[in-house]
C-alpha cells in the first residue's frame, strides 16, 4: 500500500510511505505435522484459512499458525520545511528517507528554502519512534556530509547517510 501526504515545500511535494500488504500468518510446522496436515493446505493456512480434515473436522488456523511479523513500512519525506505533524504520518516505520539538506547552524536558511536540517531530520525519526534514519537531499555546498551525520546520530542514534551504492534492510 502506498500513501502520500504533502509536506512544505515552495511547489507542491509530497512525502511517501510503503506498506507492505497481505502478510502471511507462520506456520507452526510442528502441529500441522502431528495433525497430519497435507502440505497441498499450507498456503491456503498461511492466508489464514482454518483447515477442514476428510472426516469434516474443522482445525482452527490460530492452532496451526503463528501471527506473523508486522508488515514493513517505509517513509521517503524530502523537500520539505520542517514541521512535526510529519512525525505522525511516519509513526512506528522501519526506516525513514528525510533530507538534510543543511546543517542546523544554517537552519533560517533551511525555513528560507523550505528545506530540512541534520538535526530535524534526526527529530522526526526519534518523534516518530522509527527504527532507521537514512539522511540525504545534501546543500552542494558540503564536500564533507561527515558533519550531518555526526549532528543527526546526536538526536537519533541509528542515521545513517544517503551515498551512492548504500543498500540497507528494512529491520
Amino acid at each position: 500500500m502506498v500513501e502520500a501526504y504533502p509536506v512544505k515545500h515552495r511547489i507542491p511535494c509530497l512525502a511517501y510511505k510503503f506498506k507492505e500488504i497481505n502478510v502471511e500468518r507462520k506456520l507452526n510446522i510442528e502441529k500441522c505435522t502431528a495433525l497430519s496436515i497435507p502440505y497441498e493446505a499450507y498456503n491456503a493456512i498461511k492466508r489464514g484459512e482454518d483447515y477442514t480434515t476428510a472426516t469434516g473436522e474443522i482445525i482452527g488456523n490460530a492452532l496451526l499458525t503463528h501471527d506473523p511479523n508486522p508488515p514493513h513500512i517505509y517513509v521517503h519525506i524530502t523537500d520539505t520545511l520542517y514541521f512535526k505533524e510529519i512525525e505522525n504520518f511516519a509513526r512506528n516505520a522501519d526506516m525513514i528517507y528525510h533530507e538534510a539538506t543543511f546543517l542546523h547552524e544554517l537552519k533560517e536558511r533551511a525555513i528560507e528554502t523550505f528545506h530540512s536540517t541534520a538535526q530535524q531530520a534526526a527529530n522526526v525519526a526519534f518523534n516518530a519512534n522509527v527504527g532507521k534514519l537514512i539522511i540525504g537531499h545534501f546543500s552542494s555546498r558540503y564536500k564533507d556530509l561527515n558533519p550531518h551525520l555526526n549532528e543527526a546520530k546526536a538526536v537519533f542514534e541509528n542515521s545513517l547517510l544517503a551515498i551512492e551504492g548504500l543498500t540497507v534492510s528494512l529491520r
